[in-house]
């Protein structure tokens, strides 16, 4: 049964749906940017009810706590809690699955601490964004562009129903309604003036972490575990083609397209699940 808890982690409180196996394997979900752990529930009904699983809505998202003040969000957070979760499992046999930027955080803590994992499962995610050594200055000047911005806009508009909201997801998102409910309905809170995102707005306008690409390809190196790319046919481009270089560099990695979009494992768990039972890790020699 898949039952409401928390977890803390690096001094925060972090909301999560977990559903306890008999098996000393645990699954770890990470959510997308902006999504949370409702994201999975289609797909943690495929999966193994022997397996220990848990879907995390990371810091700032969902039903979690968030940054206080002033302060915004850095990827190093996110690896720093993640960190934390995993020290707290006690020797189990760890599987990473993210979705998109919860695929980033994946990537990256498996590149730090391989040993601690049995198996990375990157779902419409190949790791970070890359860019050039030129363009990195750049990326720290939108992020205090960013940063002032939301100082001049720091609250959520409120809307009448919820039902609004998931049509509003839905239509960016370019998927239906019947799946993205499943993200908004535990994306939301209810105030006397209506229904407003849970998520913190600083969210809105800070980016994910840019790295080089010289940067990328030694974390790509670094993966010795067994490694899963499954890619939707109309997701994010840039993925697939991350997925295909980088896989290159891994030694034990595999990619799969499906049909499909960003959020294949709402649109098609069985197809996703289906991957993830078929490609096993493999007996070292």
């Amino acid at each position: 049964m898949l039952k409401e808890s928390h977890i803390f982690s690096a001094g925060y409180k972090l909301s999560t749906l977990e559903r306890r196996g008999t098996s000393d394997e645990l699954y770890i979900l990470l959510h997308g940017w902006e999504d949370n752990s409702g994201s999975f529930i289609p797909l943690i009904h495929k999966l193994n009810p022997e397996y220990h699983l848990l879907a995390i809505d990371m810091l700032g998202h969902g039903q979690s706590e968030h940054i206080s003040g002033q302060s915004f969000y850095h990827f190093d957070d996110f690896i720093d809690i993640l960190q934390g979760i995993i020290q707290q499992q006690h020797n189990k046999k760890i599987t990473l699955i993210g979705h998109s930027f919860g695929g980033f955080i994946a990537f990256i803590y498996t590149a730090f601490f391989t040993p601690k994992i049995k198996n990375l499962i990157l779902i419409e995610s190949a790791g970070p964004y890359s860019i050039s050594d030129n363009m990195l200055l750049n990326t720290h000047h939108e992020a205090q562009i960013c940063r002032q911005q939301y100082r001049q806009n720091p609250s959520y508009h409120h809307h009448d129903n919820i039902e609004d909201l998931i049509s509003l997801r839905a239509k960016k998102n370019q998927v239906a309604p019947s799946v993205m409910q499943y993200i908004v309905r535990r994306g939301v809170k209810l105030q006397e003036e209506g229904y407003i995102w849970s998520h913190d707005k600083k969210l809105d306008y800070i980016m994910g972490s840019k790295f080089t690409r010289t940067s990328i390809r030694q974390a790509a190196q670094q993966i010795s575990c067994h490694t899963l790319f499954i890619l939707g046919s109309a997701g994010n481009p840039k993925m697939r083609t991350y997925a295909k270089e980088r896989s290159q560099e891994m030694p034990d990695a595999q990619v799969f397209c499906i049909e499909g979009g960003h959020y294949i494992h709402l649109e098609l768990p069985e197809k996703v699940a289906e991957i993830i039972y078929k490609n096993p890790q493999q007996p070292r020699l």
